[in-house]
């Protein structure tokens, strides 16, 4: 029985050590890479052998308040996607990736993007950052972990999503906010309202792009990724 078990582990040791291998990424920049489902729990040796590896957060180099709201929300090990993107996104590369439901992309993105801004800016006129959602749930939900993740930061964040008064979130926008989660239909709905040198234009100054879904979006003839 003893034997078996040890066999199994050994099993599950190579399966885990095979997400660690370096993948090419395409290089004609249409392609997209798929990393799959996220990784089961490691427990046992697998995660003895993990924290030897040095794959946890804590070797990304996070800032402390960063890793202590990763730590807060119970995560330990990064999932298959984190561990490929998270690197390469830190070291200021574009990336294209794919993954399912639960595989941890959300967390991949988000968490370059807070270290990179990190402290809100007094001087930028604007967000720095914009998250693209395909719909208002996603965009809520997005904006709720991103609120979690940036909970010891200074960060200020706004949500602009259809269903909501245009008026109230002119509001969240005059605040001065670090980074705008959004649809593509309300944001764009925005930037028609507002001229892009008006001081409560904070939609214009974005440094970070990011799109949870391939989507293209068309407006009084500007084009919006």
């Amino acid at each position: 029985m003893g034997k078996k078990r040890e066999a199994e582990e050994n099993a599950n040791l190579s399966d885990d050590e095979g997400d660690d291998l370096e993948m090419a990424f395409p290089s004609d920049g249409g392609g997209v890479v798929d990393f799959g489902t996220a990784a089961p729990p490691l427990t046992g040796r697998r995660k003895k052998l993990a924290k030897k590896k040095g794959t946890g957060f804590e070797a990304m180099d996070l800032h402390p308040n960063l890793f202590q709201a990763i730590k807060r929300k119970g995560y330990q090990i990064p999932t298959p996607i984190q561990r490929k993107t998270l690197p390469l996104a830190l070291a200021g590369h574009d990336i294209v990736a794919m993954a399912r439901t639960g595989s941890g992309k959300t967390a991949a993105f988000l968490l370059p993007m807070l270290q990179k801004l990190f402290e809100h800016s007094q001087t930028a006129g604007g967000a720095r950052g914009v998250v693209l959602s395909p719909s208002r749930e996603l965009a809520l939900q997005t904006f709720k972990f991103t609120r979690e993740l940036s909970k010891y930061t200074n960060l200020r964040l706004a949500v602009l999503v259809g269903g909501e008064s245009m008026e109230g979130q002119f509001e969240q926008l005059a605040t001065n906010p670090d980074i705008l989660v959004a649809t593509p239909g309300r944001l764009m709905h925005h930037l028609s309202e507002v001229r892009s040198d008006a001081p409560s234009s904070a939609c214009h100054s974005a440094r970070y792009c990011l799109s949870l879904a391939p989507l293209f979006c068309k407006s009084n003839g500007n084009n919006f990724p």
